[in-house]
């Protein structure tokens, strides 16, 4: 089973960076895919999911707000995915540093790699994105969108089909409050 750590992008923020995303060339993020990722699992069995989504459940943060600052690209001169960057708040980080540290405590070895806050909105393959792609960064270079509130994170599984990821919750934790099994 593929799995991620995630928080969703939800409600207003949803709607904010649907606006933000207009116009955007390549392969889309369905809306309903948007998340800031705070782990990355790969494939796990059933069992290890199972001691994942009970360590996650010890996690005790308050609710807190997150911000979009401007649009960036990973990849380089040949872009992989275009995103809205996040604004990597202490509340968000020690966030990521404690579902982080969770995930290991549950025995699965996670990738060393520096946390780039971020909402994928597109991704493009052998056919590059065009001159539209810089002006679409450019006019967002400086845009800020939110506070935006974090009110929860998710255990995800992603399922890869020929039409792109299928993403389904299998445990929501809301921040501070009692955490439900979905």
């Amino acid at each position: 089973m593929r799995l991620f750590v995630a928080i969703p992008v939800e409600g207003a923020a949803r709607a904010e960076m649907e606006r933000f995303a207009e116009g955007l060339e390549g392969r889309v993020v369905d809306p309903d895919h948007w998340h800031i990722t705070l782990a990355f699992l790969d494939d796990q069995p059933e069992e290890v999911a199972e001691e994942v989504a009970l360590t996650l459940g010890a996690i005790e943060v308050f609710p807190f707000i997150w911000r979009v600052s401007g649009a960036g690209v990973f990849g380089g001169n040949q872009p992989r995915n275009v995103h809205a960057a996040i604004d990597p708040s202490e509340q968000l980080v020690g966030l990521r540093d404690r579902v982080r540290r969770a995930v290991r405590q549950s025995g699965v070895t996670l990738r060393q790699e520096r946390f780039v806050p971020h909402v994928t909105l597109a991704r493009f393959n052998a056919r590059l994105p065009g001159v539209g792609l810089d002006r679409w960064l450019a006019q967002r270079a400086a845009v800020s969108l939110g506070p935006f509130p974090a009110e929860r994170f998710v255990l995800y599984s992603s399922e890869l089909t020929p039409e792109g990821p299928v993403y389904s919750e299998l445990v929501e934790y809301p921040l501070a409050l009692d955490h439900t099994i979905l």
